[in-house]
């Protein structure tokens, strides 16, 4: 059976949402931890394996069946924990991180009670490795002390999401825990703003020390696009503005080293970008006074009222008849996206290409008609993704070339950047090719 596919947290990224029953079992199914760690190792990289926390797939997985506490299954998970830490230990792991976002949740006291007897449990099954507790995606509020209070050697702390809680982390956290610091945003593909994460570095540094102070971004980087350097048609200004993760992380570089001197070193400082704030007086942006939607008759946008006939209420209006149509949605196939790939590679001739996209879309009508369908559909072969292409029609985006971010599993999507006003300047259509208008015709 198919199981449920969701956003984990607030992000555009997707998972497949674990079903548990009451008598569940678990066991390791796949070795890829410690093949990957092998195969860094082998290259001379001792790397941080990171794993999902036993709490948070817990919490974030659903019940089958009959209802039931899911922690009543975290004795038999625990197992499995502590025997892929201690796999890991005997292959020369010195740290593990522990993915645990569940904190940002509004946890029972029950929950957070859970937290300290199952670490408690993992710090006894590896005790030779390091746990790096990380959360993010939000503040920990009520389970701040919980988290800091856990038996691990290193908390990661989102500094983005939760900059308040940064005087009470790191009061609370143990005498040599170190904490890591998250201040550059993984979540966006903006250049960090400098002042303001050295203001948060050193107010943290002021309290445990510069020695146990580690600088990370915020979350995982799989939500940003790789690299800059592969971008070679954007824009220069609005290049300047960004970071993607490679940027990110020489960013983190750079953080380190300014946290770590007594006042700013102008000759570092100058090394960093204009910060996302340099944008708004940018002659790239748009001001919302200009913006297309207001040149229309009538002014800007209303919602329309409406109208019920004299004399009837709204519940006594008659229903409408609507015709039963039937139409549907055509998906690109592989072959499809790959000779668009070709085609901007320049392997396949403008000619060439127009003829494969006419064959596909007469192939499409053809089985519409096939099907019976009343509302043919011409799949909309030539266009690229959905949401780039509707960009494209607007004032306001950038796009890039290899701006690729995961969404789920090995799909990848390329979304516009969105970098000032976003303005209609004429009135957009999606495209429909003459070809396809003749068929729909001769029908």
């Amino acid at each position: 059976m198919a199981l449920e596919m969701t956003k984990w947290f607030d992000t555009n990224y997707h998972y497949l949402v674990p079903e548990l029953d009451r008598e569940q079992t678990f066991k390791l199914a796949s070795s890829k931890p410690f093949d990957e760690f092998a195969e860094a190792l082998s290259l001379g990289l001792r790397t941080m394996p990171v794993l999902v926390g036993p709490l948070t797939f817990l919490l974030l997985a659903k019940t089958r069946g009959e209802s039931f506490d899911r922690l009543s299954l975290l004795p038999k998970l625990l197992s499995v924990y502590a025997d892929v830490l201690r796999r890991l230990q005997i292959q020369g792991a010195e740290w593990v991180q522990l993915d645990e976002p569940a904190l940002c949740l509004d946890l029972t006291s029950e929950q957070r009670a859970a937290f300290g007897l199952a670490y408690q449990e993992l710090r006894k099954a590896a005790p030779g490795l390091k746990f790096l507790l990380a959360t993010y995606f939000g503040e920990l509020r009520d389970n701040l002390s919980t988290a800091c209070r856990l038996p691990v050697d290193a908390l990661h702390f989102d500094a983005v999401r939760a900059p308040r809680e940064i005087g009470s982390v790191a009061h609370r956290i143990a005498g040599d825990d170190a904490a890591f610091t998250r201040v550059v945003d993984g979540r966006n593909i903006w250049r960090n703003d400098f002042e303001a994460s050295l203001k948060t570095l050193r107010k943290a540094a002021n309290t445990i020390g510069t020695e146990r102070l580690m600088i990370s971004p915020s979350c995982s980087l799989l939500h940003s696009p790789i690299s800059l350097k592969y971008e070679a048609k954007l824009d220069v200004e609005i290049k300047g503005w960004l970071a993607f993760a490679e940027e990110k992380l020489s960013e983190i570089g750079l953080l380190a080293k300014l946290v770590n001197q007594s006042g700013d070193n102008a000759a570092l400082l100058q090394i960093a970008r204009p910060t996302p704030a340099a944008n708004k007086a940018s002659a790239s942006t748009i001001p919302w006074s200009s913006c297309g939607w207001r040149r229309y008759p009538g002014g800007p946008a209303t919602r329309k009222q409406f109208h019920h006939p004299p004399g009837k209420t709204a519940n006594a209006v008659e229903p409408a008849v609507v015709p039963d149509h039937h139409h549907w949605f055509v998906s690109q196939t592989e072959e499809i996206r790959g000779a668009r790939a070709r085609f901007k590679k320049g392997e396949l001739s403008s000619a060439d290409y127009a003829k494969f996209l006419e064959q596909q879309t007469a192939e499409c009508v053809r089985w519409q008609e096939e099907a019976g369908l009343d509302v043919p559909v011409h799949g909309e072969f030539e266009r690229n993704d959905m949401v780039e292409y509707f960009g494209e029609q607007l004032a306001g985006f950038g796009f890039t070339e290899n701006g690729w971010v995961q969404s789920y599993g090995s799909r990848c999507v390329k979304p516009p950047i969105i970098y000032g006003d976003v303005s209609r300047a004429r009135p957009m259509t999606v495209r429909w090719s003459k070809f396809a208008q003749s068929l729909t015709k001769n029908r």
